[in-house]
């Protein structure tokens, strides 16, 4: 059973709704905790060997949306996609909506749209750290937060074009420290993670409004209007989109269809995957040097070219 828990997460350029899949995307890092070893009986009753801070729980459930619910706007959109994603941040919202311009979302809704979305959820179990934690931290990421400086430089000292073109220089020593850690640990730590899979159904209907338009005919009776044309047209065209998260693809999982949504369900038990989850940010483990991973974490968003304001 894979722990999720306790690794770090790269929230400056990954994304967890989108990357969240192995330990090879972008978001995930190192582990923050000392893993414990996590076995499964028979009963697929859960153990939990080592580390005490982390809990595991067996949660075998299916829900699903019956009746789609309408998106008015993008900004509509981006919150209802990451509302199972939650960062103890004020950051947070801003950087949900940053990061969403890498789902590619922009033309699902729009002034001549109408966006409908359905969700299906089904887990396996979920896991999780006990907050505030007290449990072993892994030794290598003790010996790195012994390294990170207390200060950093700012852009006025350490400009991002310097940064990028002179990797060596002392003016951006200490903030080249805390990007290359962010680069191994992420910017934040996983505190909890509900395993299993979802999909989301999203409808998108364009609307096409074509002008009244109106023909004089040239005919011998041309004091007579025709209006073979006078008319108002309306039409739509359907865009379908599906995200599946967990499982695999089955055919007619579109629609609905009770077989093929059972099928999918079977798939999850070789392709979970996390389809909610919490972070923190991963000063909690260094109070001590909070305004330093502050200030880095704006930095590296610079950097990253998430933030351009």
């Amino acid at each position: 059973m894979l722990g999720y828990a306790g690794l770090g997460f790269d929230l400056i350029v990954g994304n967890p709704f989108d990357n969240f899949n192995d330990l090879n995307t972008f978001g995930l890092r190192s582990s923050i905790i000392a893993q414990p070893v996590v076995r499964i009986d028979e009963l697929n009753n859960i153990f939990v060997e080592g580390n005490k801070n982390v809990w595991y729980r067996s949660v075998v459930n299916c829900y699903q949306d019956y009746e789609p619910h309408l998106i008015d706007n993008e900004s509509d959109l981006v919150k209802d996609l990451f509302n199972d994603f939650s960062l103890d941040s004020p950051f947070s919202e801003e950087l949900w909506q940053r990061n969403a311009s890498g789902l590619d979302i922009k033309n699902l809704v729009n002034n001549d749209s109408t966006l409908k979305i359905i969700k299906c959820y089904c887990s396996l179990y979920e896991t999780g750290l006990i907050l505030p934690y007290n449990g072993s931290l892994s030794e290598d990421f003790r010996e790195s937060v012994k390294k990170l400086p207390s200060s950093v430089e700012s852009t006025s000292d350490c400009p991002l074009d310097l940064f990028i073109t002179e990797p060596k220089t002392d003016k951006c020593k200490n903030i080249r420290t805390w990007i290359d850690f962010f680069k191994v640990y992420g910017t934040h730590v996983t505190t909890y993670v509900l395993i299993g899979g979802k999909f989301i159904n999203m409808d998108s209907a364009v609307n096409i409004h074509l002008n009244e338009k109106q023909d004089k005919s040239n005919s011998e009776n041309n004091s007579k209007t025709t209006d073979i044309f006078k008319r108002k047209m309306k039409a739509s065209k359907l865009k379908k989109n599906m995200w599946i998260i967990g499982g695999y693809f089955v055919e007619g999982l579109d629609r609905i269809n009770s077989a093929s949504f059972a099928k999918w369900v079977r798939s999850i038990q070789n392709r979970a995957m996390p389809i909610k989850a919490k972070f923190s940010a991963l000063s909690i483990f260094f109070p001590e040097k909070q305004q330093a991973y502050s200030s880095s974490l704006k930095y590296y968003s610079e950097l990253m070219g998430i933030d351009r304001s």
